[in-house]
C-alpha cells in the first residue's frame, strides 16, 4: 500500500513529518493523513516521491494513478541483491522469448479472438501472462539499481525515448 511505503521510506530517509510537510509545502498533518490512508494528491506524491528519491514510492503512486498498461506490484517477498535480481531477470527474459516464439505461431494471420479455438484462446493467456512475468522482475531491478548505486531513472527515460525516436518507434 502507498501509505506504508511513504512512511517506511520517509523513515527509511531518517526525516520526519514535519521535515518532509515543509519540502513538499503542506502541513504536517497533511503527511500524517497520507500515511494513514488518505489519497495524496498526483502533485503532492510526485513531489514527495522526489524529495525521498524513492523509485519504490514513485513506481506505487504510477500504479494508483493506472498510468501503466499493466500494474503489477513490485516484489517485495525476494532477495533484492541486484545480482540475484539480474539471475531472474535473465530467467524471465528467456522464459519470455520462449513464449513470444509460441504465442507468434499460434496468432500468426489471425485477427480476432474469434478466429482461435478455445483451446488457442487458453494458450494465448498462459502465453500472455508468461510474457508478463518480466514485468516485476524489470521493475525491482530498476527500483534496486536506483536505490543500491544512485542510478537516474529519468535519464534512462529520456534516453530510451531518444533511442525509440532514432528507431522510428516513437514520433
Amino acid at each position: 500500500m502507498i501509505q506504508d511505503i511513504l512512511k517506511q521510506t520517509r523513515l527509511e530517509a531518517g526525516m520526519t513529518q514535519r521535515t518532509l510537510a515543509n519540502e513538499v509545502n503542506v502541513a504536517q498533518c497533511r503527511i500524517s493523513a497520507y500515511e494513514n490512508g488518505e489519497d495524496i494528491p498526483i502533485d503532492i506524491a510526485v513531489k514527495i516521491s522526489r524529495v525521498l528519491k524513492s523509485p519504490r514510492l514513485r513506481h506505487a503512486i504510477s500504479c494508483t494513478e493506472k498510468d501503466q498498461i499493466l500494474c503489477i506490484p513490485i516484489l517485495n517477498n525476494v532477495n533484492d541483491d541486484p545480482a540475484v535480481i539480474l539471475d531472474s531477470l535473465v530467467e524471465e527474459a528467456g522464459e519470455m522469448i520462449e513464449a513470444s516464439m509460441k504465442l507468434k505461431k499460434i496468432i500468426r494471420n489471425r485477427n480476432t479472438l474469434d478466429d482461435l479455438t478455445e483451446v488457442e484462446r487458453e494458450e494465448v493467456m498462459a502465453f500472455e501472462e508468461q510474457i508478463a512475468d518480466i514485468i516485476p522482475a524489470v521493475q525491482l531491478h530498476f527500483i534496486r539499481m536506483a536505490e543500491i548505486f544512485n542510478l537516474d531513472i529519468s535519464r534512462i527515460e529520456k534516453r530510451m525515448v531518444m533511442k525509440l525516436k532514432k528507431k522510428k518507434y516513437i514520433i
